[in-house]
């Protein structure tokens, strides 16, 4: 069993906890602080970083300035969102977060399920 992280910390400890996960036996992390390539070149240096150490510590990254990850059917909320989905039998995954966010309250009041979502962002996994 994966021991998982989730960062939601300003840009800066993000990269310490990149470094220090693996010797704690973290194996993934989700990422959802912003401030990254979206600042310019200082933040995509920073999260070149942070990928690097991730992937020299062996952690698989969801994000950064991600939604996060959901799972309705075990109860996983692992999102900046104010509520969870619905159990049901469809699958969101989107590049957009305002996207997902917007269908997410569109099933709840609908109530419609939902198996999964999450936002991905181009430099993840």
């Amino acid at each position: 069993m994966w021991t998982w992280r989730l960062w939601s910390r300003p840009r800066p400890p993000c990269r310490r906890s990149s470094v220090n996960a693996p010797k704690k036996g973290v194996r993934g992390a989700i990422v959802i602080s912003a401030g990254f390539r979206e600042l310019g070149p200082a933040g995509l240096e920073l999260e070149q970083q942070v990928l690097e150490q991730a992937r020299r510590g062996g952690i698989r990254l969801i994000g950064p300035n991600c939604l996060g990850v959901m799972n309705p059917l075990n109860g996983l909320n692992a999102t900046f969102a104010k509520g969870i989905a619905l159990p049901g039998n469809v699958a969101f995954i989107s590049q957009s977060g305002a996207l997902l966010t917007a269908i997410l309250d569109w099933s709840l009041r609908e109530r419609v399920g939902s198996a999964h979502s999450s936002r991905r962002d181009p430099c993840s996994m």
